[in-house]
């Protein structure tokens, strides 16, 4: 028998280790309190009073459900645009709109990436739980203004705050189910958060066909009220309130997530909390010390995001995000109706459409299952495997029928169904894989900063890198002929060379 004697102050530790019956072992822990020169031994097992698993379980479900309302309100508000823009297209439409207005209503996720960035500083500095009351309310107000809105400029302004508080949620969201969840549960409860977004969008779009659309938002006015008063019931994170030192909040508040139960219940978590949070303060003491000067401190507080546990991670994000941009489900799911008409697709468009939408609203689901059973790893290539052959087979049969080298009927469905079986892996698997791995591989400390630099970086990655090489490849051809255009990438004449030289001709035109 082995024994490690530890002091804490008037606290002695013992640490045994017995042979237990039936087992190899069993680590027991004893408390030994001295209070005068009487002793008393307590197990570890009377101290920590066991939780169900069931218990543990639904206070993570109880808090995922209330964010989630929030992601069913998001999906809500892209099914909403939708349907309202359709409805001030028609002639009698009750809001007179311009054709360029409503190019502006619709261009609302570009204000998406600012929302995100916006939202991870914003959550690291309040905390998700008021930002998460903050989001409802002006969900809100939001579904308010479109059921009172009787100009295009109040539609515009819904849209904007849309754009705004969409990005706002998202990373603090899932951030947020990181850090309050298991392990074991995390992967799963995210992929519910997904899933959410998914049914709101997928329940607006199926109110359209037999509701009034101002009704519509006074029906969805339900939701973020929900999110309102039961994220006013849900503590904060826990890893939150041990970055701001508030030791005996995040105690409560990580027992609130394992099962309603009290901080001596899960002690060992706790101590690691303890731990993560003397390592994560112990930099932040030296840059807030008064010692340095401003431009001192300013270095010390990038100087976190300069880390390669941070940097490594949003190259990671910023590449996944990418190809899952590129990889076409989104754009397929945007402009399916074009899409259909192009590929001739035997099915009427419409139909096409929902079968389009309902299976990527079921490979969606099946993420929830085949996660747990291969991994996050695994899915992620096979879903970028099969979207890619599936993307290859539609291509392929499209441009041989519209070649006429392949004159069989039976060939025709080839294009539409090798398309909306990719749409259908890639919602199975990056789409959603692509959200879990941002909540998870970023730091603890800047995880909602992390998610949310992911998705804006990308943007600017993707500017930057376009505008350097567009500035070598694209040459000027206002004012040229198409004969020279020709010539220029035959490489026998080259337009830099002529625009210098028209350049020189209208100089000497204008001295003269």
């Amino acid at each position: 028998m082995q024994s490690v004697h530890l002091i804490d102050d008037s606290l002695d530790l013992h640490c045994k280790t017995h042979d237990a019956p039936n087992e190899t072992s069993a680590l027991i822990y004893q408390k030994t309190r001295k209070n005068g020169n009487t002793i008393v031994k307590e197990s570890n097992f009377d101290s920590e009073r066991k939780v169900s698993k069931s218990r543990i379980l639904a206070s993570q479900l109880f808090a995922t459900f209330a964010v989630s309302l929030l992601m069913f309100t998001t999906g809500n508000t892209m099914g909403f645009t939708t349907i309202f823009i359709g409805e001030l297209t028609k002639k009698n439409a009750e809001i007179n709109v311009t054709l360029d207005a409503l190019t502006w209503y619709s261009s609302y996720f570009f204000v998406v990436p600012v929302g995100s960035i916006v939202g991870g500083f914003v959550a690291q500095r309040i905390g998700s739980h008021l930002l998460f009351i903050v989001t409802a309310i002006i969900y809100i107000t939001i579904w308010l203004v479109y059921h009172w809105s009787t100009t295009s400029k109040m539609i515009l302004c819904a849209q904007v705050l849309v754009g705004l508080v969409n990005g706002i949620s998202r990373a603090p969201i899932f951030s947020f189910i990181a850090e309050t969840t298991q392990p074991h549960l995390r992967g799963t409860l995210t992929a519910c958060s997904i899933l959410f977004h998914l049914s709101g969008q997928f329940f607006t779009i199926l109110l359209s066909g037999y509701v009034y659309w101002r009704t519509i938002a006074l029906v969805n006015l339900i939701f973020p009220m929900a999110a309102l008063i039961i994220c006013s019931i849900v503590p904060n994170s826990p890893h939150w309130l041990a970055s701001k030192n508030r030791i005996d909040d995040a105690r409560k508040s990580l027992a609130w997530y394992r099962g309603w139960t009290t901080p001596d219940s899960i002690k060992s978590e706790i101590e690691s909390l303890k731990k993560w949070n003397m390592t994560d303060n112990s930099s932040a003491n030296v840059r807030n010390n008064g010692n340095y000067n401003t431009i001192t401190r300013l270095k010390n507080v990038f100087k976190p995001y300069l880390h390669r546990t941070f940097y490594i991670p949003l190259a990671t994000s910023c590449y996944i995000f990418f190809i899952n941009t590129f990889g076409g489900s989104h754009t397929v799911q945007v402009f399916s109706a074009v899409l259909f008409t192009q590929v001739r697709s035997p099915l009427e468009v419409h139909s096409a459409t929902i079968i389009l939408n309902t299976l990527r609203f079921i490979g969606a689901t099946s993420c929830l299952f085949t996660i747990r059973l291969l991994g996050k790893r695994k899915l992620l290539f096979f879903s970028v495997i099969g979207g890619g052959i599936s993307f290859t087979f539609a291509a392929v049969f499209n441009y041989l029928i519209n070649s006429n080298f392949i004159v069989s009927d039976k060939y025709i469905w080839v294009p539409t169904i090798g398309t909306i079986i990719a749409v259908f892996i890639l919602a199975s698997g990056i789409e959603k894989i692509m959200h879990l791995l941002n909540s998870e591989i970023f730091p603890s400390s800047h995880r909602s900063v992390g998610i949310g630099l992911g998705i804006l970086a990308i943007f600017a990655i993707t500017n930057i890198i376009g505008f350097i090489t567009l500035y070598f490849i694209i040459p000027e051809t206002e004012g040229k002929t198409l004969n020279e255009i020709e010539q220029h990438y035959a490489g026998t004449q080259s337009l830099k060379g002529k625009q210098k030289q028209d350049k020189k001709i209208v100089d000497d035109i204008n001295l003269s």
